[in-house]
């Protein structure tokens, strides 16, 4: 019985170090990925029209392989779709990519 109660206090401490550790990371991974933030959504969207001018038809924020970028959808006037990817945090225009209607 006595070895039960020490299995469960055992079992309690990892499971609170653990809490502990997931909370710690992703607090971690918030504060890294706020940090590497420097343009706003709206500087994306001047920097992705700059270059492929036309209407924004979407946008969203991504996070892929430790990289944050804006993911821009724009009609020109051809009525082609382009999705560009501008970077979060130097504002440059990483990829585009001209999709069908």
């Amino acid at each position: 019985m006595e070895k039960l109660i020490n299995y469960k206090k055992q079992i309690i401490i990892i499971a609170i170090l653990l809490i502990v550790i997931v909370i710690g990371s992703g607090i971690y991974i918030l504060h890294t990925t706020l940090n590497n933030i420097n343009y706003s959504k709206s500087e994306a969207h001047v920097a992705a029209l700059k270059q492929f001018p036309g209407t924004i038809i979407s946008s969203s924020i991504e996070y892929e392989n430790m990289k944050i970028f804006y993911e821009i959808e724009i009609e020109n006037q051809q009525q082609d779709y382009i999705e560009v990817s501008v970077d979060a945090k130097s504002g440059k225009i990483i990829g585009y990519e001209y999709k069908e209607r």
